[in-house]
């Protein structure tokens, strides 16, 4: 799965008290973020709430675990750009610039005998002000990229007794289990910004 949350600001001006641009890509949630929403414990959409939010570690889990073979990819990316000719101004404040991706991918393989799994997390987090942008606070500036990365991955067989099979004489599984992560947060200023 993936998430990107990108703004860019292009040649346009932003004058306020306090400025603040951000950028927020989440990648680990697997239902709609609707279940926070407040409903009437009383009607049946709290009845309907109440059973998503008791049953969502259970749905979790389940989503995550493969038979034999598995695979799981997330990416997350999140891009703030001050692009040339734009010009944020706040006066009598500050102007708050920032970025976070938080990429999740989780994966559990149950095999018979043999299993195999692999996950991979990706979270990229950039902020760049440009080269003719103009960024002023009469408070403070403050530019931020944040990540964070999780990845886990398992692998579990389940060995069956085949020391009556003719080709063994032992019990033998295989097991092979890869996990990456990668994580960058960038936050540039481009010579020619003021």
């Amino acid at each position: 799965a993936t998430s990107e949350a990108r703004i860019a600001i292009m040649g346009a001006t932003l004058t306020g008290r306090n400025i603040v641009i951000r950028a927020d890509a989440n990648n680990d949630m697997s239902f709609d973020a609707a279940e926070q929403a407040p409903i009437d414990p009383s009607g049946a959409d709290g009845l309907v709430q109440s059973g998503e939010k008791s049953s969502k570690p259970l749905a979790d889990f389940l989503q995550s675990v493969r038979l034999f073979g598995g695979y799981a990819r997330s990416t997350a990316v999140a891009d703030v750009t001050v692009g040339p000719g734009s010009h944020l101004r706040a006066q009598g404040g500050s102007v708050v610039l920032d970025a976070y991706a938080n990429s999740e991918a989780n994966l559990v393989t149950q095999g018979n005998v043999v299993g195999v799994s692999y996950a991979r997390s990706d979270a990229t987090a950039r902020v760049a002000v440009a080269s003719g942008a103009t960024v002023w606070a009469s408070g403070d500036v403050a530019l931020g990229a944040v990540t964070d990365n999780t990845v886990s991955a398992g692998t579990k067989t389940v060995v069956r007794d085949v020391s009556k099979a003719k080709f063994s004489q032992s019990p033998l599984s295989f097991a092979v289990t890869v996990a990456e992560g990668y994580q960058h947060a960038i936050t540039t200023v481009d010579a020619g910004a003021t």
